[in-house]
């Protein structure tokens, strides 16, 4: 629940239906939001009708069933009733964890004498997967988005890979030679603005459907592109040309990575996204291309090593380690991944789709020679002066499997003693 808040799924648009709900802790507490959230369990709730909903929410429910079949019929029971995104999670443990308790079917008996099924990050999608025949997208570990309405899915991919730029008007506007545009721009200073900053968000010229005082700017101007020259020439081009290069370099991020992610191509795209491509790639053709490029250059270890020799450079922090005289790593706060290089970006989040969001995880540090990504969290990072390390997760991106090592109950403790090398 935290994760499709944090995503902007729980905001009144969507309703919600809890499978396999337990005593309904979760529902109390969305509909003391104002939220639509109704819920079923086969225990504490097997009276109550299950419905279809937008967002259908399979939580910490396969753990706990012994029968494998029986897990697949309740995922595929949940997407029945699924509209727009069902969410799936899962307990997650590791071999070492797993030695503590009593081996029983695929599965252990716990403490408590009840059977649960732990999984791994990469099983865990692959048995969702497998389920459905649909793609599984992890948004955090043991979390997996998977969505039926797939504009929906699209919109979400791309949030992930959209920089966010304050378009903070600092320059004075140039002088323009006709009396008739600087009047213009006096009386209409509002409009013409609201639309420059629409221009600059899609980085080119909006269509009638993409701003919404449309009816007014043509009823001023006469035309969108008319209206587009105008502000370009009044405000100038540099915060555009930033602002296409950003949306060119946005998209082949998104574009690469759904090539590592080995996504199912889909037969209609967004209409906005239609139109990105036509202005920066001119056809999805050359668009694929360019980003299959792009996503082959993460095994480029001359590449990788040369891309994070410049980021050290660039970045406001980081640490670049060397190992017999090469650089070996470079580690940085996650709060810098949209400062990195295409190439970099495509292979962080490449990694990511591995793992889900960083929620938990503060540093993270790229293996420039094999192709793994470590993640690294830590407690209380932002107050302690030498903060303790709480987990450490190991991506290795060859094998598209995640390792998990938890700190808490380790004999020596580690801190990070460094702190001001990674954060201003």
């Amino acid at each position: 629940m935290k994760v499709l808040a944090k995503h902007g799924f729980l905001e009144g648009q969507y309703s919600i239906f809890d499978y396999g709900c337990g005593r309904g802790d979760d529902l109390r507490e969305l509909e003391a939001h104002g939220l639509d959230a109704l819920g079923w369990d086969p225990n504490f709730l097997p009276d109550a009708e299950k419905v279809n909903a937008d967002l259908v929410n399979l939580g910490f429910v396969i753990n706990v069933i012994e029968d494998r079949n029986e897990r697949m019929e309740a995922i595929q029971g949940a997407w029945e009733l699924t509209e727009k995104l069902l969410v799936v999670s899962a307990m997650l443990a590791n071999e070492s964890y797993l030695e503590r308790f009593t081996p029983y079917k695929d599965g252990i008996i716990t403490s408590r004498k009840t059977f649960q099924k732990y999984y791994n990050q990469s099983e865990l999608k692959m048995f969702i997967e497998l389920s459905l025949d649909e793609s599984a997208i992890a948004v955090a570990p043991g979390i997996y988005f998977v969505f039926k309405d797939k504009y929906l899915e699209q919109d979400f991919l791309q949030s992930r890979h959209k920089r966010k730029h304050n378009w903070e008007h600092k320059s004075q506007p140039i002088d323009v030679r006709e009396a008739k545009t600087q009047l213009l721009f006096t009386k209409h200073n509002e409009l013409l603005e609201t639309f420059w900053k629409t221009c600059l968000l899609l980085a080119r010229c909006p269509t009638k459907e993409e701003f919404d005082q449309a009816e007014e700017l043509l009823e001023l101007v006469g035309t969108m592109k008319k209206a587009f020259r105008l502000c370009l020439s009044f405000y100038g081009s540099d915060e555009f040309k930033l602002a296409q290069q950003m949306r060119r370099e946005d998209l082949l991020v998104y574009f690469a990575v759904g090539l590592f992610g080995k996504r199912k191509p889909y037969k209609y795209q967004p209409e906005q996204t239609k139109r990105d491509i036509k202005v920066f790639f001119d056809t999805n053709k050359s668009a694929q291309a360019q980003a299959t490029e792009l996503l082959y250059q993460i095994a480029d270890v001359e590449e990788i090593e040369k891309e994070c020799l410049a980021a050290n450079s660039y970045l406001p922090k980081s640490v670049l380690t060397e190992e017999l005289g090469r650089p070996h790593s470079l580690t940085f706060h996650k709060k810098y991944i949209d400062l990195l290089s295409p190439l970099l970006r495509v292979y962080v989040s490449s990694a990511l789709q591995l793992y889900g969001e960083l929620e938990d995880i503060q540093l993270i540090k790229v293996h420039i020679s094999s192709g793994k990504l470590t993640l690294l969290g830590y407690e209380n990072f932002e107050k302690a002066k030498t903060p303790k390390l709480k987990e450490r997760v190991k991506i290795k991106m060859a094998d598209q499997d995640v390792d998990f090592f938890d700190y808490v109950d380790d004999q020596y403790d580690t801190f990070l003693e460094n702190k001001k090398d990674y954060i201003e």
